[in-house]
Formats: structure tokens, sequence, C-alpha cells
């Protein structure tokens, strides 16, 4: 962690980076205004309050101004990589943003933001190349990332795409390929996802990139239910020493572990489904000792069915204006117990004529149970509940 800054966070929605300046903006109007005020902190506080206004470059040169005329105050290296931020998610001053990374490496090594202004530094410098030959291609991406918010989806991917064309040996080109897969899979787009996820895995060779694209594959892939395609991706992924990247590699294969075994309970449930099923139509065929007969004996519906039916098609149009995937698993789920309460109840019925049907009332409720659970279980699998489902059972619901 560098610790707090004006600039915007990678990777994070741009309105995010307002969020502190909001605060900063609100105690300083909110509280009195001490005799001893640091003056380097209120030209901070101010600084703030410009690019909370959008005024960004003005912002970015405050700023500056503060870190040169106060090097060894606490603030200058968070002002210098405050100006960083903006000068490279807002302003599209890529080069400009390197020099005041680089600046606070050097000047400013055991600060708080050195370890992220290097990280920065290498990027940056990669994608602008020693001879500064890429400034031109990296301000462009710039700009089309910082306006992607204000024009249409469409229009961002066009020109991101364009620019890969039109720079295919720019060494930032990697990074253009990566925003757009992750563009596809915040949009659910995700076979187009995994596609470029895939390509830039395979077309670029440095490590970091080819780290997050095979990271970025095994998302996707895992997502559509592509384990072995998934499990090949997360196998490729070479975090080195870096133990936050050993950690994220470890979690990635353990999660494809789960997702294989939840795959081989949902086989599971589809067998005891159709037993079920199966064991239910057989005993009404038994009761009715014809099919003809027990055909006739699904019309008119069972009192159950007559009640549930309403209730599941209630819960059914309730569940399609909440959660996502909540509404099919409850119509899957409905579907479900009216068949089995329908196929019980008519094989209960005509087993009543010929006495107290104990046994065969015992069967039908176990078999039935077990039809619904088994349901239960593939519905919330196939639309994508089952993990919050788990969750809620664990920790109980969100407050």
């Amino acid at each position: 962690m560098t610790g707090w800054s004006l600039g915007a966070r990678a990777r994070m929605p741009r309105w995010t980076a307002l969020l502190p300046i909001a605060l900063l903006v609100a105690a300083a109007l909110a509280a009195p205004r001490p005799a001893h005020a640091d003056p380097v902190e209120e030209r901070f506080a101010a600084a703030g309050r410009l690019l909370a206004e959008g005024r960004h470059q003005e912002a970015a040169a405050a700023l500056e101004a503060l870190a040169r005329e106060a090097p060894d105050h606490r603030l200058a290296p968070e002002a210098l990589f405050s100006a960083g931020e903006i000068r490279e998610d807002r302003l599209a001053q890529p080069a400009r943003a390197l020099a005041l990374y680089e600046e606070i490496v050097r000047a400013h090594p055991s600060s708080r933001p050195a370890v992220a202004a290097g990280r920065r530094a290498r990027r940056l410098r990669a994608q602008i190349g020693e001879d500064g030959g890429g400034a031109a291609a990296q301000r462009r991406f710039a700009e089309i990332q910082q306006g992607f918010p204000d024009r249409p989806e469409s229009e961002s991917i066009a020109q991101a795409e364009a620019l890969l064309r039109e720079e295919p040996s720019w060494p930032g080109a990697v990074r253009v390929a990566l925003w757009l897969a992750e563009i596809d899979l915040r949009a659910g787009r995700i076979e187009s996802a995994l596609r470029r996820y895939a390509e830039a895995a395979e077309r670029w060779p440095d490590p970091d990139a080819r780290f997050e694209a095979h990271l970025g594959a095994a998302d996707a892939a895992l997502r559509l239910g592509r384990l072995d395609d998934a499990e090949r991706h997360a196998r490729a992924l070479q975090p080195g020493d870096d133990i936050g990247r050993q950690t994220v590699a470890r979690e990635m294969l353990g999660e494809i572990t789960t997702a294989r075994r939840r795959a081989g309970w949902q086989w599971v449930a589809i067998g005891v489904t159709a037993a079920g099923l199966v064991a239910l139509i057989a005993s009404l065929l038994l009761a009715a000792r014809s099919p003809g007969r027990a055909a006739r004996a699904l019309w008119p519906p069972p009192p159950e069915v007559l009640y549930l039916a309403p209730v599941a098609a209630l819960l059914a149009i309730a569940g399609y204006t909440d959660y996502e995937g909540l509404g099919p698993a409850v119509t899957i789920v409905g579907a479900a117990g009216l068949a089995v309460a329908w196929l019980s109840g008519a094989g209960l019925a005509l087993r009543r004529t010929r006495g107290r049907p104990v046994a065969a009332a015992i069967l039908h409720i176990l078999a039935s149970l077990a039809t619904v659970a088994a349901v239960f279980y593939i519905a919330v699998y196939q639309t994508g509940l089952l993990t919050p489902v788990l969750a809620t059972l664990q920790s109980g619901p969100d407050r």
C-alpha cells in the first residue's frame, strides 16, 4: 500500500478517485482552523479541491510546486505521486508522469509511495521505450481510457483496436489488449474476453503481461465452465518470487478444484433427479395398472398442485425483479416441485382407493424430497447462485 493520494488508482472506476478528496474537503470545511495550521497541508488540501472541481492541470502544477518548495515535508512524496497519477490518468502526459515517479524513487526511496511509484515507472518506461518513441501511442491510449465513461463503449473499443492495428510493435500494445479483454469481461462478453486474454498470453512475451493474460483467461474459462482450459491457463502462471502472485495463482487453482467438485456433484444431482422422477412415475403406473388410467389420474390436478402453482408463479415473478439468476433458479425449482407434487399426488390418490398406503406414502415423501433437493442444487449451480447460497448458509444473510 502507498498511503492516500489524490490521483485515481489503477484499475478502479474514475469516480473513486474523488472520494478521498471529498472527505478531505468536507473535513477542511467542517473543522475549525487552528492558529498553527500547517501551510503545506493546507496547500495539499487546496490541490485536492482543484482536482475535485476538474481543474486537473492546475491541481498537478500545485502539487508539483508544493513538493519542490517543501521537499523535506512528509507530504512531498505524496504530492509528487498524486501529480504523477493526474498527469498519467487525467492529462494523458505519460512522459511527464514517468519523470515524477522516477523522482519519487530517487529522492524519497523510503517513503510510502516509493514502491507504487517504482512499479508505475517500470510499466511506463516499458511502454514509452528508452528513446521515448512510444510516448505518442501511450498518450493516445490514455486519452481512450479517459474518454471511456463519456462515449459509447463500441467507439472506445474501435479506437483501441485501431491503435493495436496501427502500433503492433509498440511495447505498450499488450496493455491495450488486456484493457479490451477486461472491458469484455466486465460487460459479460466472456467468450470474447477469453479470446483476447488467450491471444495476449501467446503474442507478447512480457512476463508481467503474460501473468495477467493467463490469469484473466483462467478466470474467463472458469466462468464459462471450461475447467480444462481454466486449469491450463492457471498452470501457465509464472509468479516467480512474488509472494502476492504466488497466492493469486494458488487461489485460482483452488477455485478450479472447487469448481470440478461442484460439477461432479451436479452429475450426482442429475442422477438423483432422474431416479426420483422414474420412481414416482413407476409408482403411478403400478397403482393405475395401465398407462391410460395413469394418464387419466393426472387430471384434475391434486389439491397440493392447485395450491403450489400460484405460489411458485409468484415467487418466480418476484425472483426476476431481484438478484441476477434468482428468477431462473426459482422457476426451475418451482416447476420441478409442481411436477413432483403432481406425480406423487396422483399416485397416492390411486393407492388410497385400495386402503391406507402408508409404505407408499413414505416412499413418495423420500423420493419427492430427494428429487426437489437435487433439482435445487442443479438450479443454483447452473444459474451461478451456488457460491452466494453457500456463503449465506455459512455466514448468514447480509444486512
